[in-house]
């Protein structure tokens, strides 16, 4: 999975940068005119350094780490919501819920609640402590590990994980990790977001865990594991991560 994703990144990256060398060589040829024509600095400054301005593009567009996340077996780019890719049986099983609506108090396990902030935040008041765990397959950092390593984290220190897939995707898979341990599974309701992309409407979601403390912890968004207790914000994935790393070479 791994050396699959890797190439297919890197292949995309030679296409589209053989592209952008073909266009620079005729913007080149262009470029006396452009100096004859204008005397924008910028203008200028873009005609004769875009192969560089590209390369250092696509170059962070392949290296984005999970930002954007190829999932080989589906055909699945991660950078929309990937709701198109689920077949109609799959679709079926999703229960959109919006600010009108309540999440039920026994989950149908059998089914995918795609969910807005306000309905986690009333989900966590029953426990005390809660480990946001929003997951994707196609990671590879540090942090994301099995969902069943933070499960039995959890466990030991009696917190209640709860695992937010990034992708519709991802939610046959994670069904049948869940199932496993009986940990509670959402989606985000990407539709009362009104966006498919998978950045966007994370972070609608994201901020609106945070409410009024978004200013103080904005720098957590971007983090994978949010540690939440009597319904506020904890802590975020180092400290846990480092935990967890610490216990296992004891």
């Amino acid at each position: 999975m791994h050396t699959t994703t890797f190439l297919l990144g890197l292949t995309i990256f030679v296409i589209i940068y053989d592209f952008v060398i073909a266009i620079f060589a005729r913007i080149v040829k262009l470029q006396n005119k452009v100096k004859n024509i204008t005397n924008s600095r910028l203008l200028l400054f873009l005609a004769m350094n875009i192969k560089y301005i590209g390369f250092l593009f696509l170059l962070g567009v392949l290296f984005a780490g999970c930002g954007l996340s190829f999932h080989v077996e589906k055909g699945y780019m991660g950078i929309k919501s990937g709701y198109s890719f689920l077949n109609q049986a799959e679709k079926e099983k999703i229960v959109f819920l919006t600010d009108k609506d309540t999440l039920p108090q026994n989950l149908d396990t059998a089914k995918f609640y795609a969910i807005i902030s306000q309905h986690l935040l009333d989900y966590m008041t029953q426990f005390d402590t809660c480990l946001i765990y929003f997951w994707t397959p196609s990671c590879h950092a540090d942090v994301c590990m099995s969902p069943l390593v933070y499960d039995k984290y959890c466990k030991e220190h009696h917190y209640q994980l709860i695992m937010i897939p990034e992708s519709y995707c991802y939610l046959p898979e994670a069904q049948q990790i869940c199932s496993q341990r009986n940990i509670p599974l959402f989606c985000v309701n990407s539709f009362y977001y009104k966006t498919d992309f998978l950045n966007h409407y994370e972070r609608k979601f994201e901020k609106s865990l945070f409410g009024g403390d978004y200013k103080k912890f904005k720098k957590e968004i971007y983090h994978r594991l949010w540690l939440y207790s009597d319904g506020h914000f904890i802590n975020a994935e180092s400290s846990i991560v480092e935990e967890i790393h610490s216990e296992e070479k004891q």
